[in-house]
């Protein structure tokens, strides 16, 4: 439908939509801008009161011996809390509706609502209550939350968290009507104007409009009179000119473009050297026509296809010196090849992109034994382009198709890696367990794990050497031997000898897998580490000190299978109540800023110090991330893999 409109309407119809759209979007981002300020001014009025509420809380903990009296604390909530008497003053739009305090084990010590059916939690987790102060906005009873501790200080223990009522969405749909009912008005009379001005600029753009359709009608003699000097005017003496040339190239442009069309929607090599083949053949009615590809561009040639018939002796190699020197060859009559087009008989064409060469285009002598023309010449070399367009384009097509294929298959991969690696850390009593494996690639040969072996638990960290497809598959295999023989075997240095015998013969040579396993009893509390090869294990002890564990073991697949089993050994170590074992990969330590300086093991103590009051669920993140820091964004050089134990 909108093809059928009237150029004029065409013109009119875009500047209204484009006023439309500029009004609808300055009007959505400015209503937008507004919006942001009032939610802001909404939640600092809310913050206004929660201060106040924090302050008298604290006054009234610390003036009632370190107690909160709940009778004493709903009178002021009730009759009191930002309230003056006297109806001359204004009331204080965000009274709290509701208030709840708990203790710092998460009992709740005293609950407030006002005009409403809203209940507290008796007991929160202490995990869940608020360690700085936060807040959100609640879409459904249109209630902003607060929550935070008492006091900063720790003066006053506890932690407080309040609901205010606010009417922001009302005020955000009343904001948005207004916006828009401005900008209805305002795009009216803008289209009003646009309507006057295009009426009075489009008269002479629609006499050519009816001039080119009676010369589409067959009326060649029609011609466009020139009343003005500007741009418009230029464009009528050009149609003038135009008129005596249409005729004859009309149909030959209506032949390239329809060839041009076909060539452009074809992406397999085979097809489209097919229907090139046919094109210059019909384009040009020659007695045979040879198409040339250069793979890579640039390169030898190669002969795809070949249509028509020709002898040897017509083989004279002008496709190869078109395609080396970028310029089109032509043979004469006599025998004779030059880059001059005169009298040529036969032509050779390159098929380039500027200064990229896809191939070439041999064409024979005419069907009729004329000469080429220069009209038919520039068509050819037009068509050249068109067609090295083409075969750019199906390359590209195939090798991104390629791309697809393997990086789909790599995306599989990294998800079956990934479901390899624990997805839930087992709930062991009076334990926290938490580890993390990003890959410096889609797939890495990095590893960890925590098995059950008898009545302990063995948490496992690997690593094999190099990065990608070959250590991933490497390190299933490592998986798979360590789950199998755990079954069958309880102490970490038996399963770590029986997955050398069987991995190692058959590991290439410059291949190798490092171990590490921390292994406790979460009823005896006895623990051990056994290392085999891999980096040294980090025991952050209560205190804070860090003590860096490295009993001997020669990673597996590095020597012979009774050497390694002479060199492994297990130590006990003794693992205390907030003591926090760290085992990570090279990836880590190996981490370089822009100096090509490596985080190092002291550096990584440093940060075990820094985080080792935090959670596993948090240390192991935080880790990684000042890891990733210290590398100043710089893609990782390795995988990164950490595992850590805490005992509480």
């Amino acid at each position: 439908m909108f093809s059928r409109l009237k150029f004029a309407h065409k013109i009119l119809l875009h500047s209204f939509t484009l006023i439309l759209a500029a009004g609808i979007g300055i009007t959505a981002v400015t209503a937008y801008q507004f919006q942001k300020q009032l939610y802001a001014r909404e939640f600092d009025s809310a913050f206004t009161s929660y201060l106040a509420a924090i302050n008298y809380l604290a006054a009234h903990y610390k003036t009632k011996d370190g107690r909160f009296i709940r009778t004493s604390l709903d009178y002021v909530l009730r009759q009191k809390f930002l309230r003056m008497d006297g109806a001359e003053y204004p009331q204080v739009s965000h009274q709290p509706r509701a208030l709840f305090i708990y203790d710092e084990d998460g009992a709740l010590l005293y609950e407030y609502a006002r005009k409403s059916a809203m209940t507290a939690a008796v007991e929160v987790a202490v995990a869940d209550l608020p360690a700085s102060f936060q807040q959100s906005y609640e879409r459904g009873p249109q209630l902003i939350r607060m929550a935070g501790p008492m006091s900063d200080d720790g003066s006053v223990p506890g932690f407080v968290v309040m609901y205010f009522p606010t009417g922001i969405e009302s005020d955000v749909r009343a904001l948005y009507r207004r916006s828009f009912g401005v900008m209805g008005l305002i795009c009216l009379g803008a289209m009003l104007l646009s309507y006057i001005f295009a009426r009075r600029v489009l008269r002479p753009i629609e006499a050519l409009t009816r001039a080119a359709r009676k010369v589409h009608d067959g009326d060649l003699d029609q011609r466009v009179p020139v009343s003005t000097g500007d741009e418009i005017g230029l464009l009528s003496e050009t149609f003038n000119r135009m008129i005596s040339s249409l005729v004859r190239r009309i149909a030959l442009m209506h032949r390239m473009q329809e060839w041009t069309l076909r060539i452009s929607k074809q992406f397999e090599s085979e097809e489209l050297f097919q229907s090139l083949a046919e094109m210059f053949d019909r384009m040009t009615q020659a007695s045979f026509c040879r198409l040339y590809v250069a793979s890579p561009p640039g390169g030898p040639l190669t002969l795809v296809r070949e249509c028509g018939t020709s002898s040897d002796s017509e083989r004279t190699g002008m496709a190869q010196r078109a395609h080396e020197t970028g310029n089109a060859q032509y043979r004469t009559a006599s025998g004779e090849i030059l880059e001059e087009a005169s009298e040529a008989m036969e032509i050779a064409v390159p098929m380039a992109i500027g200064s990229k060469r896809l191939g070439a285009i041999h064409l024979g002598v005419r069907d009729d034994g004329s000469p080429y023309t220069e009209e038919t010449i520039t068509t050819v070399e037009t068509l050249a382009h068109h067609a090295a367009m083409a075969v750019e384009n199906a390359q590209l097509y195939e090798a991104e198709a390629e791309r697809d294929r393997v990086r789909q298959e790599m995306e599989w991969a990294r998800d079956i890696q990934q479901s390899l690696l624990p997805r839930i850390m087992p709930e062991v009593p009076g334990y926290q367990i938490y580890g993390i494996s990003v890959p410096a690639l889609e797939v890495g040969g990095d590893y960890f794990d925590i098995v059950p072996a008898g009545d302990s638990w063995m948490c496992i960290i690997g690593d094999v050497s190099g990065k990608g497809v070959p250590a991933a598959m490497i390190m299933s295999v490592v998986r798979s031997l360590i789950h199998t023989y755990s079954e069958v075997a309880s102490e970490p240095k038996d399963i770590f000898r029986r997955v050398n015998r069987k991995l190692t013969p058959d590991l290439e040579p410059e291949m190798f897998v490092t171990l590490a396993a921390f292994t406790f009893d979460p009823t005896t509390h006895r623990a051990s580490i056994v290392r085999a090869g891999h980096e040294p294990l980090f025991l952050a002890r209560a205190g804070g000190a860090v003590e860096r564990l490295q009993p001997p073991g020669s990673a597996l697949g590095l020597t012979d299978v009774p050497l390694f089993e002479d060199l492994l050994k297990s130590t006990s170590v003794e693992f205390a109540p907030g003591d926090v074992m760290v085992l990570f990969t090279d990836g880590v330590t190996e981490s370089l800023d822009r100096n090509h300086e490596e985080l190092g093991y002291d550096r990584l103590a440093e940060l075990v110090q820094q985080y080792i009051s935090r959670p596993p669920i948090e240390m192991v993140p935080a880790l990684v991330k000042a890891a990733q820091n210290f590398s100043e964004g710089a893609p990782a050089a390795d995988d990164i893999t950490l595992l850590v134990i805490r005992r509480e």
